[in-house]
C-alpha cells in the first residue's frame, strides 16, 4: 500500500468543496434569520445581509466547480471564510451578538479537520484566533478577549482533535484490505486517477501497473481449507511489501487477485521488482503477472485491461512467469 503523497482524486476534490459550500451555505442561512428575528438590536444590518450575500454566492461556486479546485483554491476559500465571519462579529457590534458569530469559526476548522492534514488544522486554528482577537479589538472589548479566545480556541481544538482522528481512521479503513492490510480496489481507483492526471501534466512522468494472480490458488483451498489460504494470502502481502518502494500502491483486489501500481519507472524496471515478488511467493503456490506501461492515452481502465491480457497469456503459458503487454 503506498505509504507516500495521498492519491487524490475528482471525488475527494469534490466531496471537500461540496462539505465547504454547505458550511458557507448554513452561514448563510443563519445569519438571514438572525436578521429577521427580534431581540438583537444595534447591530448593521445592511452590513450583515451584504455578508450573507456573498456566503451564498461562495456557496454556489464551490457547488458547481469544486471538482475543478485544487488545494489552493479551496484554502483560499476557507480563509475568505473566516473573514467573513470576523466581518460578522465587527457587525453585529459587540455584546452578546459578536460572541455567537464567534460560534462559526468551529466550522471552519471542522472542514479542515476532515480533510486536510494536522498542519492545516494548526495554520487554521491560527487564523481563526487572529481573526476573532482582531474583530474584539476593533470593537474595543479588550477586556473580554483572553476569555473569549480562550474558549473559543479551546473548542475549536478539541472538535478538531477528535473530528480529524475519526477522518483518518475512516480513511485507512476504507482504503485497506482487511485480510491483508494492503490498499483495496478503492486505493488503486483513486492513486490510478492521481497518478494518470499528474503524468499528462508532466511529460517525463510514467506509469505501470501489474496484475499478480496466485496459480492454483483455488485447489491450494478445496485441498487444504479457506483459513489455510487466507494465511496464504496474508503470508503473501507480507512478504511482497518490502520489494515494493514506498511510493508506489500494491493492493489486493479480489480473493487471490493483486495489482501494482507503479509510478516514474522504465517498463524493464517495473519487471524487475514484479520477477523479485514471483520468486518470494509463498511455498504451496505460484503466482503469475502480467505488466503494462501507460502509453500515454488510453484510460486507466484500458491500462489495466492490457495488464489483465498480459496475465492471461502468463496463465496460458503454465504460470510462474510475468508477461509484458503488448503497446498500444
Amino acid at each position: 500500500m503506498s505509504r507516500g503523497v495521498y492519491a487524490e482524486s475528482r471525488f475527494d476534490r469534490r466531496a471537500r468543496a461540496h462539505a465547504l459550500a454547505g458550511f458557507f451555505a448554513a452561514g448563510s442561512a443563519l445569519s438571514t434569520t438572525v436578521l429577521l428575528l427580534p431581540g438583537w438590536d444595534g447591530m448593521h444590518a445592511e452590513g450583515l445581509a451584504g455578508t450573507c450575500v456573498v456566503a451564498a454566492l461562495g456557496a454556489a461556486t464551490l457547488y458547481v466547480f469544486g471538482e475543478r479546485m485544487g488545494r489552493g483554491a479551496i484554502h483560499v476559500s476557507t480563509a475568505s471564510g473566516t473573514a467573513l465571519i470576523a466581518l460578522c462579529q465587527v457587525l453585529a457590534n459587540g455584546g452578546s451578538p459578536t460572541a455567537v458569530y464567534a460560534m462559526l469559526y468551529i466550522w471552519v476548522v471542522l472542514h479542515c479537520a476532515l480533510f486536510f492534514p494536522r498542519r492545516v488544522v494548526a495554520i487554521q486554528l491560527s487564523l481563526t484566533t487572529v481573526a476573532h482577537a482582531s474583530a474584539l479589538l476593533w470593537l474595543g472589548e479588550v477586556v473580554s478577549i483572553a476569555p473569549q479566545l480562550t474558549l473559543t480556541l479551546g473548542t475549536q481544538l478539541a472538535a478538531a482533535l477528535v473530528v480529524g482522528a475519526l477522518a483518518t481512521r475512516q480513511r485507512e479503513l476504507a482504503d485497506t484490505d482487511s485480510l491483508t492490510g494492503l490498499g483495496n480496489r478503492r486505493m488503486v481507483d483513486r492513486t490510478l486517477d492521481w497518478g494518470l492526471t499528474r503524468s499528462r501534466r508532466a511529460t517525463s512522468a510514467s506509469m505501470c501497473v501489474a496484475l499478480l494472480d496466485l496459480d492454483g490458488f483455488k485447489a491450494f483451498n478445496d485441498e487444504r481449507g479457506h483459513v489455510a489460504g487466507d494465511l496464504v494470502l496474508i503470508e503473501a502481502a507480507a512478504t511482497w511489501r518490502p520489494l515494493v518502494r514506498d511510493h508506489d500502491t500494491l493492493a489486493r483486489t479480489g480473493g487471490d487477485e493483486f495489482t501494482l501500481v507503479l509510478s516514474d519507472l522504465r517498463l524493464d524496471e517495473a519487471e524487475r521488482i514484479v520477477a523479485r515478488m514471483i520468486e518470494a511467493t509463498p511455498e504451496g503456490v505460484a503466482c503469475s503477472a502480467g505488466v503494462a506501461r501507460w502509453d500515454g492515452e488510453e484510460t486507466s481502465q484500458q491500462l489495466i485491461e492490457r495488464a489483465d491480457d498480459a496475465l492471461y497469456e502468463a496463465k496460458g503459458r503454465g504460470g510462474m512467469l510475468a508477461m509484458v503487454a503488448a503497446g498500444r
